[in-house]
């Protein structure tokens, strides 16, 4: 869940930030746009109002003169924010005004068509001088006019067509007081500009400050996005070292320590709890493991130093040490415990290897040595036996001469097999088959103590030496034999040989119900020459695990007193 947040939270941050900022700058800058409109529509309906009053009072009050128009603008024009009032033509001439230094110059009236538009057909601002940022930015004044003169009475009435007739009159006279005949006149009244111009620059001022902070705020959210973006790497990095970190301290065959100057122990990987026979090390002193420890100077490196743990003193362990420092302060000491049982083992097996072999070459020199010489015996002995008198004592010792010949023989025989090379003949087998010829040349010693054979074979063929591999079944199953010829139990006596494949191997398995094997003599079975049989040579199991070795297999055997023993085969498929 954390990953994923991880991965999407940068985008949708960004995203947030830029709509919410894009949405109150936009937000202000309508909100600017909207105060100018208004102080626009309120100026307007100002001048409308101021303009419209002068009209009435020119009318009712009869003014046709310069002077009495004169006194009526001045009058009008002490309110406040009005800047002017004047009186045009639609040249935009100047001829009346309250400022008399404007009488003359020249005004951006709008044309009469403008007026049309408007909502009344009688006011409208000055488009040149309209509320959009260049005008304001260009004038002193905003300017209202009103065509004067344009309303007429209506005609519908002896009474109005009285007031038009009178209406039309007085804007004859008026024109031509003013020299103005034949023309259209327009008011004008003009305001001040200081109060909006200082709002709209404390607006552009705000927008201004507004945008620069939507800049800075989308440049550190895109920033933020940067370095959010690789803390988002580095952390999958850290989860990725992490795991392969705690792989490595859980599956190296290493006990990896660290402990504080006090030999507290502060971390461990699971082979040291597997090495102390203890869980929950943190916190716990490591001379209560390794009494050793105590003693060990860890001012200097340890190196290959051997100790051993309490509670398995059957094992020697290897013990290195190197400093951990911090800000070039020693703070910790990391230790990396090594179990030696299987270079132990490893070093066993590389000594049997040697033993077996300088064994072999001088089993196979004497057995050439003896074997000439007894045959000859051998052959004198037969002579011998034939040449006695049935019955006679001489008859009884060439028989017994010639059963210790023939021991003798099979003692040379195992000899020369246990010295020959492991050079295999490889060929696909039927185990099956191949078990069942040993059993079949078994069977009349088998059927002799009423042992039977139970086959759970589930392997159809292996790539095996078939001649070899008779040998390790004849040798195996005969020891089988041998074990259960004096159970009494005759539904004990059943010798169950079973192969299946497991992963890359095969296991083949035979038990049997015997007398079993004491659990200190398990260990012995595969040295050459030791055996718990009266008439044994100590070397068939010695053959047995030479050939399935040669096969790059391994055999191991199980056994419990007075309940069987089993002997287990493992053979790689290929």
């Amino acid at each position: 869940m954390q990953k994923k947040f991880l991965k999407i939270a940068p985008y949708g941050i960004l995203l947030i930030v830029f709509i919410v900022a894009s949405s109150l700058l936009l937000w202000d800058i309508q909100i600017s746009k909207s105060n100018i409109h208004v102080s626009s529509f309120l100026i307007h309906e100002r001048g409308k109002s101021i303009l419209q009053t002068i009209e009435s009072n020119i009318i009712a009050s009869n003014v046709n003169t310069k002077e009495r128009l004169d006194d009526l603008i001045v009058n009008y024009a002490l309110q406040d924010d009005v800047e002017f009032i004047a009186l045009a033509n639609e040249r935009g001439e100047v001829l009346i005004s309250n400022n008399s230094a404007m009488i003359g110059q020249m005004l951006p009236v709008n044309s009469p068509a403008c007026d049309m538009n408007n909502g009344n057909g009688n006011f409208c601002i000055n488009l040149d001088f309209s509320f959009d940022e260049a005008k304001l930015n260009k004038t002193e004044y905003i300017i209202v006019q009103r065509t004067l003169f344009r309303s007429r009475p209506p005609k519908h009435s002896m009474h109005s067509q009285h007031r038009r007739e009178r209406f039309m009159q007085h804007r004859s006279d008026f024109n031509r007081n003013l020299n103005a005949e034949n023309r259209q006149l327009f008011l004008v009244v003009g305001f001040k500009t200081e109060e909006i111009m200082q709002a709209k620059l404390l607006d552009d001022r705000k927008i201004l400050i507004n945008t620069i902070a939507f800049g800075f705020l989308l440049f550190m959210s895109i920033l933020s996005f940067i370095l959010l973006k690789k803390y988002q790497k580095y952390y999958q990095l850290i989860e990725e070292s992490k795991v392969y970190f705690d792989g490595l301290m859980t599956t190296i065959p290493l006990g990896i320590i660290t402990i504080n100057m006090q030999n507290t122990i502060i971390t461990c990987n699971p082979i040291t709890e597997k090495m102390f026979k203890s869980g929950n090390l943190t916190g716990k002193n490591i001379c209560d493991f390794i009494p050793a420890i105590a003693y060990l100077d860890f001012n200097k490196p340890v190196i290959n130093a051997l100790v051993k743990i309490a509670g398995n003193s059957g094992n020697n362990f290897e013990l290195n040490s190197f400093s951990i420092n911090i800000d070039n302060e020693k703070k910790a000491i990391g230790i990396i415990l090594r179990d030696l049982k299987e270079i132990q083992k490893l070093q066993e097996e590389l000594n049997r290897k040697d033993k077996l072999a300088s064994v072999g070459q001088l089993a196979a020199g004497i057995a050439h040595e003896i074997r000439n010489p007894l045959s000859s015996i051998k052959g004198f002995a037969r002579i011998f036996e034939e040449n006695a008198k049935e019955g006679s004592e001489e008859k009884a010792l060439a028989q017994i001469m010639n059963q210790e010949i023939c021991r003798v023989d099979k003692v040379i025989s195992d000899l020369l097999e246990f010295s020959k090379p492991n050079t295999l003949v490889l060929n696909k087998v039927s185990l099956q088959k191949l078990i069942e010829q040993v059993e079949k040349s078994l069977m009349l010693q088998a059927k002799e103590h009423g042992i039977r054979f139970v086959n759970e074979i589930a392997i159809q063929e292996l790539t095996l030496d078939f001649d070899r591999m008779i040998q390790v079944f004849y040798n195996l199953l005969i020891n089988s034999i041998e074990a259960m010829h004096k159970i009494s139990d005759d539904n004990k006596k059943t010798i169950t040989i079973k192969a299946w494949q497991e992963q890359n191997n095969t296991l083949i398995t035979i038990q049997d119900k015997g007398q079993g094997i004491p659990q200190n003599k398990l260990s012995s079975l595969f040295t050459p020459y030791y055996t718990t049989k009266a008439k044994g040579t100590g070397l068939g199991l010695v053959i047995v695990q030479k050939i399935i070795e040669a096969h790059k297999g391994s055999v191991k055997a199980e056994s419990e007193e007075n309940a069987g023993t089993t002997f287990i085969i493992t053979l790689p498929i290929n």
